[in-house]
């Protein structure tokens, strides 16, 4: 079977694997139906990030944790790529609950067990059950984990019942493609708030995160913001954010850029 690799900027390869077997009774194996592009991989995808970011570790520009978690190279490749996607089940573990083969899924792109501490207490993504890394994910490197990436023929979810969102019947599963990470995102930066205030005013500055100021504009309209105004220099992102119901803003470049006259 084949899996997405990332070798260095602007290139990506093709790769033989072995097909994943189920470890233990609560994993499953899954097939992607549709993965999408997180707004960070582009950072890695596009750009030479490694020499910068160990030249800001050792400088101490950066906080030492980002060598924790991502290891003394961070993004050098080859590693597996993808960590946002929509899949069907292909096969269950014995004592997985929840979930059949044939069910559509959203696939999480953070590790963890649903009943460690971490994990009780709402902190998904520092579960103390997901292995010996810091952080573990999918699609990010060795040093969050061995888990590989989604854009590849099929790949092993452990603890299925904790980790797996069932797609909800009537709703395309390809449009789900980025709740595993940015939609989530987008949520979060405009929900909590409008809960709080309802009906309050919303403002988006729209830049190297595309799509999740996009999520957030649409989550904020359909929450019932009274005003949704979505800032960009990008007329497609503005042409985007018009239709969701915001009222887009255009900036000059120089502006977002930080070179004002």
């Amino acid at each position: 079977m084949k899996q997405l690799t990332y070798i260095k900027k602007n290139t990506l390869e093709w790769w033989d694997i072995k097909e994943p077997v189920l470890g233990s009774p609560h994993d499953v194996i899954v097939r992607p139906l549709a993965a999408a592009r997180c707004d960070g991989d582009k950072s890695f995808l596009f750009y030479d990030i490694t020499p910068a970011l160990q030249a800001g570790i050792a400088l101490h520009y950066l906080d030492p944790i980002t060598q924790n978690m991502f290891g003394r190279k961070p993004f050098k490749g080859p590693f597996p790529i993808g960590h946002e996607c929509v899949a069907e089940v292909l096969s269950c573990g014995d004592d997985v609950k929840h979930f059949k083969v044939g069910d559509k899924v959203i696939v999480p792109y953070a590790i963890s067990c649903g009943s460690c501490s971490h994990c009780l207490s709402g902190l998904t993504s520092k579960c103390t059950e997901a292995g010996e890394t810091l952080f573990s994910t999918f699609g990010l490197g060795e040093p969050l984990g061995p888990w590989g990436g989604m854009i590849t023929d099929k790949f092993r979810v452990p603890f299925a019942d904790s980790m797996l969102v069932k797609v909800p019947d009537g709703v395309d599963p390809i449009s789900l493609a980025s709740a595993s990470d940015n939609i989530p995102d987008g949520w979060r930066t405009v929900a909590p708030y409008l809960k709080e205030k309802p009906g309050a005013p919303v403002l988006i500055v729209g830049g190297s995160a595309e799509s999740i100021g996009l999520y957030a504009a649409g989550v904020a309209v359909a929450l019932g913001a009274s005003r949704v105004d979505y800032i960009d220099n990008k007329p497609a992102r503005l042409t985007i954010a018009k239709s969701l119901g915001a009222n887009p803003i255009e900036i000059p470049k120089q502006v977002v850029s930080g070179k004002c006259p």
